[in-house]
């Protein structure tokens, strides 16, 4: 049996009397320690550690990993058994789940405070809003532009696409270009100052997200368009935008939503390169990496973010069978179907004429974005603060209706809660929860008054 003395939830598929002896010893060797049994071929007992679960329709696969996912977040998960195509759908359900729950919290380990501040503190800039960009270049073909290793073999050949296709690139890859995009990108928080400083496109159209590092947003003197954050919605910014896990998916869903097609990939390697991880950088692997394996076989190191990245790209063209996708990396991890692999030397576009010119032209037509009203959300702030500490101190709760309860509070709580029961369990008292939300909510009001001060 595998070594498990560094996991503390367990997962067992169709468990039988064999496995049922070593789980218990397992289980019980920590108090904090999970079991949840799923199409156990066992007798169900009755234990405060374990969960019983089935799965008596393909309908329930889904929801069901994701329930457990979120009941092991923050947690070393492992799975075990399962021979039935049930259970083998609930497994890699169940790790894809698991991983996009842990990245969703630590996303929200500041409870959004700091995409708050970032908003806030470039409320005097003008920005324009990006989603009134759907259909703007529609059957245009776009080069995302990934920072990857690989970049170095075929980077020299995108000053020749400037009039067939748009190109969009972001985050590191900015550092390593020759050819300037026609779009730009940022939406990481704490992009490194220095390094955004040194990119040569800080007159290029930047499109971003409200929690983009403002120091580095700073730095941007061309036109920025805003997007509405993929996590967080209490800014009010508009329609829901699926930006996915990195800047490449970002990216990928802003050509989407242009009509850009095809869709091609450059520079996405998703995994590091003899330690490198980003075209023109130096070899240095960094902890809690994990492996996975190249297209050409090879074993890599790859961080989590970039395999659900990986897994969101492969997903959004499934949901768009109306695009042709392909990826002209020429290395890295690849990509499933329908996504193809091609070689950026032997892709043709027919000339589209100046499309620098016709970018402008369309980011001049956009409308600026509506400033966000910090009055009336500070008072919303303060006036669910008020509620929370009557609340604690015994008068009745009357959240409803509240902008920020709505739209931060009960979304941060249907991630945080799951994190609150697990420590609670053991607790005796009757309303152990409901005073843990309610503090809760008094601490996340706390932070985000403190960040638009």
């Amino acid at each position: 049996m595998q070594d498990l003395t560094s996991v503390d939830f367990l997962c067992l598929l169709e468990a039988e009397e064999k496995d049922w002896d070593w789980a218990i010893v397992w289980l019980e060797e920590k108090t904090e320690r999970r079991l949840v049994l799923v199409d156990a071929l066992l007798p169900k007992i009755e234990h405060p550690q374990i969960k019983w679960r089935s799965i008596e329709s393909p309908l329930q696969i889904e929801p069901l990993a994701k329930q457990t996912a979120w009941e092991a977040v923050f947690l070393k998960m492992e799975i075990v058994g399962g021979k039935k195509e049930s259970s083998q759908a609930f497994r890699k359900e169940l790790g894809k789940a698991h991983l996009a729950a842990s990245l969703l919290l630590s996303d929200a380990a500041d409870c959004g405070a700091s995409v708050a501040k970032h908003c806030f503190l470039r409320k005097h800039r003008p920005v324009r809003q990006g989603m009134k960009l759907a259909g703007a270049f529609t059957n245009i073909p776009a080069i995302i532009v990934g920072a990857g290793p690989s970049l170095e073999k075929n980077g020299h050949l995108l000053e020749a696409f400037r009039d067939q296709a748009l190109i969009l690139a972001g985050g590191s890859a900015l550092n390593a270009l020759q050819a300037e995009p026609h779009f730009t990108a940022s939406v990481d928080r704490e992009a490194p100052y220095r390094d955004f400083k040194r990119h040569p496109f800080s007159e290029t159209p930047l499109c971003f997200q409200s929690r983009m590092n403002p120091d580095n947003f700073s730095l941007v003197h061309g036109e920025a368009i805003l997007f509405p954050d993929s996590h967080f919605r209490f800014l009010n910014e508009g329609d829901w935008f699926d930006g996915g896990w990195t800047v490449g998916t970002f990216l990928v869903s802003l050509a989407t939503l242009m009509g850009c097609d095809p869709i091609i990939f450059v520079g996405m390697d998703y995994c590091y390169q003899a330690g490198r991880k980003y075209a023109g950088g130096e070899g240095a692997c960094p902890p809690n990496l994990v492996e996975a394996t190249a297209k050409d076989g090879s074993k890599v190191w790859t961080q989590p973010d970039w395999l659900m990245a990986r897994k969101w790209m492969e997903e959004w063209a499934v949901k768009h069978p109306e695009l042709r996708f392909f990826d002209a990396t020429e290395g890295g991890l690849g990509f499933a179907s329908p996504i193809r692999p091609v070689r950026l030397c032997a892709v043709e576009f027919e000339k589209k004429g100046d499309l620098r010119e016709m970018v402008y032209q369309a980011i001049a037509a956009l409308p600026l974005a509506p400033p966000m009203d910090w009055e009336s959300w500070k008072a919303s702030l303060e006036k669910c603060g008020n509620i929370a500490k009557g609340a604690l101190l015994g008068r009745a709760e009357d959240f409803e209706g509240e902008r920020v309860y709505e739209r931060l509070l009960l979304p941060l709580w249907s991630m945080w809660s799951y994190v609150f029961m697990r420590a609670l369990e053991s607790d005796p008292h009757p309303d152990k929860l409901r005073l843990n939300r309610l503090l809760f909510f008094q601490q996340v009001i706390q932070e985000h008054l403190r960040a638009i001060e």
